[in-house]
């Protein structure tokens, strides 16, 4: 007990006063029970139920779960979670109450309340009235996306109103508040930016809300206007979901509206070209379904096989139509006595009117067939048939397809069939030096390395025989391979530019083809030049005359190619080009190697071309064809075969349609007082650099940047702060001669004041095992106006959060961010905005918040050790700042958090989110001069002072300010608890002096 003692002033104590101090020496008892935090169905039998820390084994006993019939029930590993198994199943979309009750935790606190969970699962696909088709979620914009958009459609046989349904993604939600009929399976079309959608697309958008879609996936949901969800998707940007649409031009479509619309595999890319977008054409069908081009091109027969002595299988490239059935289109010299399509209307089954002998080969020819489009075949086409009794013994040797350099050490040859222990005797390959030979894994390909590298750009003869398979059978003639490579890049004057090797048809192949370029700038003959891939190798021995940077089109089955494509192909080797990837090689009369390319079935190489319908294509031949990442794929649509459009520019480079859109301008915005910056989606022309072009602000210069896209301009006359102002920019032109004369108005604004957000909580390392999930930052607005945090910087370590649009800080109001955004509000009770991932650093860190325009808000480095209150590094209580008034770089006005939440690992964690120190924190020389009475407190509350008290605001325990006493001018005051509920509040004194102090108020 101590007296007599005076403050700074000379104040004196003028009596005795006590408390009591104890040192504890062991962590505080948990005496808090837990808590189900959620139920739900695994499956119709099974439940699952969490609980908020480990539960004992009271959450064994079924007793204690009702409402539903339960057989066992079990808790997992970690002791916080139930698997309920059911007796009796719970019926199929109804809504089933659960009740949970008398569970104790492990330390045996337990919890007699009861808690009620309802349980829904409808295991029954429905397609739902409203269905969502398309989603265009990136587009190759550079900056903010303008051309994203989401298509519904209208899955009835009514016309339909979607008024009043909401369309909500990530955070954002928009309601269509006015009549929007729909017709019968017709569709709505909604986007972020209606007007440029509309004008790219060439089709009419609804203004959405105008926050973008998410480029790394996200869930669209649509509501109904009594809150019932119709239809949702989880779109991913990875397989199975289509990767291109993740910025490589295209959209998601749904075909088929019946199909789940959350399985990725259902999901296609769209297919109507629009318009080049950095340098990526723009793929979507908005508000037609799945476009698909008007088919012109007759079936072809595919391949045509035996399957039994009097039975075969005829494969066409498309569905046919009843032609097929006719037998008199079908020649063969056992006769045809029936013919039936099968299902999918693209194979038909022949019947003989005699058996075929085994083992002997007939010419089956068909003619007359008509596609379902009435298109008819022109030519009659023929295949070989035969009926093997018995599969032969292999008594063929094995060939070598391929020989190629993989560097000049080391040289690959690839096999038709496995190679036994022959393979790797080095004395069976002559012409260079070899030092051993290395089967791969499926002993079809032998990796050899030299003891002599072979010599740069010199055409080097090597030779293979006395190569035996797995079956012992020799091949003693001598193949002889040209190696070559050329490690200094040179441009070649032939160019080997696209490569369809697998399309998608059945059986045989018969629209493969390779395209190569006269890369000069003169008319050349390609005479006597020869085309070699795998085994095969054909010279052209006639003239073959080539403009300057032409082309030469050649197929395995030249007519049926030149009648898919359109185009005239040169009839080449009659054998397949490799689905599995291989060497073609361009050589000169002289048996020099002009050019080669190996090519690949994956990464880099694009997958897509091996059997997706796509060819390869090179756009610029200038670059290295040996490298997958220099090539795209076909982008000319043709025809579909068995369900996929095949895509390629035969004769044509990389095929892009002309360029007759005008620019758009995106954005614009003010980087300072003197400077705003404009966005187009495309490169602009000098016309963007025109002044007069650029109304409502006072420009004096326009500026475009190196890629033509992005305007800078200088003003005359600065922007005033905080200021509105519209300009308008009109007449603009592409690169191509488009010209927009559409008015734009962009509102522009700028702001470099900093509003007064200060950093008022930290709790950057609380009391968890591994990593922490328990971690954020409280932001508070001490000012008297609410801030738009869209584009507001809060970094942390390493780490650097963007505020997203849509975030409203309200003076007195606090805004708290996460690492782990669902565990925080989980265990706090809050809702949390989540921040970047990354970990608030245990060691200290510096937190920075700055607005949009970079200016400096709040900042400080806080540490983990003295001066700064050590107590909050891993043993429970955050920092917190109870004077937002204070300066919170000094580590003096800082303290640790009491108020108590829950125990982890053997601490209580305390802290005050939403809420200014949910603490009694008064000074010294007022302990005992102010009161509150009676407390807890049911009806009115009373507070007196020995200061004149100014205002008093109560808030609920998140943050929300829920009564506010102005102008009290008075020592005490008494406040009405009317309209309260029963929970802790607290009371924040503010007194005439500015002194600000918070006491905890508890309702009852």
């Amino acid at each position: 007990m101590r007296k007599c003692i005076q403050d700074l002033a000379g104040n004196a104590m003028t009596s005795s006063q006590c408390d009591n101090i104890e040192w504890i020496t062991t962590q505080p008892q948990d005496t808090i029970p837990p808590q189900p935090l959620n139920a739900w169905l695994e499956n119709l039998s099974e439940v699952k139920v969490s609980f908020n820390e480990p539960v004992d084994a009271s959450a064994e006993n079924i007793a204690n779960y009702t409402g539903i019939n339960v057989a066992t029930a079990t808790r997992n590993t970690t002791l916080d979670t139930v698997t309920l198994t059911l007796t009796t199943p719970i019926p199929n979309a109804t809504p089933t109450t659960m009740y949970v009750s008398n569970i104790s935790d492990t330390a045996g606190n337990v919890n007699t309340n009861v808690y009620e969970f309802t349980l829904f699962m409808d295991t029954v696909v429905h397609t739902p009235n409203w269905v969502i088709t398309e989603i265009m979620y990136n587009p190759p914009e550079s900056g903010t996306d303008s051309l994203e958009f989401i298509e519904i459609m209208n899955n009835t046989a009514y016309t339909m109103n979607f008024k009043d349904y909401t369309l909500k993604y990530s955070t954002t939600s928009f309601t269509f508040s006015e009549d929007l009929f729909v017709e019968p399976y017709g569709y709505i079309l909604v986007a972020p930016v209606a007007d440029k959608a509309s004008a790219f697309y060439g089709k009419t958008f609804i203004q959405g809300a105008t926050t973008g879609i998410s480029n790394s996936g996200t869930t669209i949901v649509i509501k109904d206007p009594d809150g019932i969800t119709i239809d949702t998707v989880r779109y991913y940007t990875s397989a199975p979901w289509p990767a291109e649409a993740n910025g490589g031009g295209y959209s998601l479509s749904l075909c088929d509206p019946s199909l789940d619309n959350n399985d990725g595999a259902n999901w296609s890319l769209g297919t109507r070209p629009f318009s080049i977008v950095n340098e990526k054409m723009v793929y979507a069908d908005p508000g037609e379904g799945c476009y698909m081009p008007g088919d012109t091109i007759p079936p072809t027969l595919i391949s045509a096989e035996a399957i039994s002595d009097t039975e075969a299988k005829i494969a066409f490239s498309e569905p046919v139509d009843a032609t097929a059935e006719n037998a008199n289109n079908y020649s063969i010299t056992v006769g045809v006595s029936s013919a039936v399509r099968l299902a999918s209307l693209d194979t038909v089954l022949l019947t003989f009117t005699q058996p075929l002998a085994p083992n002997t080969k007939y010419e089956l020819c068909v003619s007359g067939i008509q596609d379902l489009a009435g298109n008819a075949m022109t030519s009659t086409e023929c295949d070989s048939i035969e009926w093997i009794t018995q599969p032969p013994q292999d008594t063929i040797p094995p060939e070598p397809l391929n020989a190629w350099l993989e560097n000049l050490s080391e040289v690959k040859v690839s096999f038709d069939e496995p190679v036994d222990t022959s393979a790797e005797n080095i004395a069976n390959y002559t012409g260079i030096d070899v030092a051993t030979a290395t089967r791969n894994t499926t002993l079809d390909t032998v990796t050899l390395t030299l003891t002599t590298p072979i010599p740069n750009a010199t055409p080097t003869t090597m030779y293979v025989s006395n190569i035996s398979d797995t079956a012992g059978n020799v091949n003693t003639n001598v193949y002889e391979f040209t190696l070559f490579m050329d490690t200094v890049g040179h441009t070649p004057n032939w160019v080997i530019t696209e490569i369809m090797y697998n399309p998608p048809e059945s059986g045989i192949d018969s629209l493969e083809f390779i395209e190569i370029m006269n890369n000069t700038a003169y008319t050349m003959n390609f005479k006597d030049y020869t085309l070699k891939y795998s085994t095969n190798s054909f010279t052209f021995t006639e003239d073959l005359f080539v403009d300057p940077y032409g082309y030469i089109l050649v197929a395995p089955v030249a007519n049926k190619a030149s009648a898919f494509y359109g185009k005239t192909f040169i009839q080449g080797h009659t054998s397949g080009i490799s689905n599995s990837g291989t060497s073609i090689v361009i050589i000169d009369p002289n048996g020099i190697t002009v050019d080669s390319v190996r090519y690949y079935t994956s990464a880099p190489w694009p997958a897509e071309a091996n059997g997706g319908g796509y060819s390869l294509s090179l756009c610029d031949p200038s670059l290295d064809n040996n490298d997958g990442a220099n090539w795209s794929l076909g982008t000319r649509p043709f025809s579909i075969v068995n369900e996929k459009m095949v895509y390629a520019d035969p004769g044509e480079g990389c095929y892009m349609p002309g360029d007759t859109i005008p620019p758009t301008p995106l954005n614009a915005w003010a980087t300072s007082y003197t400077t705003v910056k404009v966005s187009f989606d495309e490169p602009v022309d000098a016309s963007a650099e025109n002044t007069a072009n650029y109304t409502g602000i006072d420009v004096a210069t326009a500026i475009r940047n190196t890629t033509l896209d992005t305007v800078t301009l200088t003003l005359a006359t600065p922007l005033l702060n905080a200021v509105h102002y519209t300009l308008s920019i009109t007449n603009i032109a592409d690169e191509a001669g488009n010209i927009n004369s559409n008015v734009y108005d962009f509102d522009i604004f700028i702001d470099l004041t900093a509003p007064a957000i200060v950093i008022t909580e930290i709790m950057y390392n609380p009391p968890e095992s591994g990593t922490d999930s328990l971690e954020f930052i409280e932001l508070y607005n001490n000012g008297d106006v609410a801030v738009d945090m869209n584009g507001y910087v809060l970094t942390y370590g390493n780490n650097t959060f963007v505020f997203p649009n849509g975030i409203i800080l309200e003076p007195d109001q606090f805004l708290i961010v996460a690492p782990n955004a669902a565990a925080v509000n989980n265990f706090y009770g809050i809702t949390a905005i989540q921040g970047t991932t990354g970990a608030i650093p245990n060691t200290g860190t510096k937190i920075l918040l700055k607005t949009l325009y970079g200016v400096e808000v709040d900042s400080l480095t806080f540490g983990s050790a003295a001066p700064w209150p050590s107590e909050a590094n891993g043993k429970g209580p955050s920092l917190t700042l109870c004077d937002p008034n204070s300066d919170n770089t000094d580590p003096t006005n800082w303290t640790i958090s009491t108020n108590e939440y829950s125990i982890v690992n053997g601490y209580m964690v305390k802290a005050d989110p939403n809420s200014l120190c949910i603490i009694d924190n008064i000074a010294d020389h007022m302990q005992g001069l102010i009161n509150i009475y009676p407390n807890p407190a049911s009806e009115k509350v009373y507070v007196s002072t020995n200061k004149t008290i100014n205002s008093i605001i109560i808030y609920d325990i998140l943050g929300n300010k829920v009564a506010h006493y102005e102008q009290v001018n008075n020592n005490q005051c008494e406040i009405s608890l009317d309209g309260l509920l029963s929970q802790i509040y607290i009371l924040r004194i503010i007194f005439t002096d500015s002194d600000i102090v918070n006491k905890k108020l508890i309702v009852k």
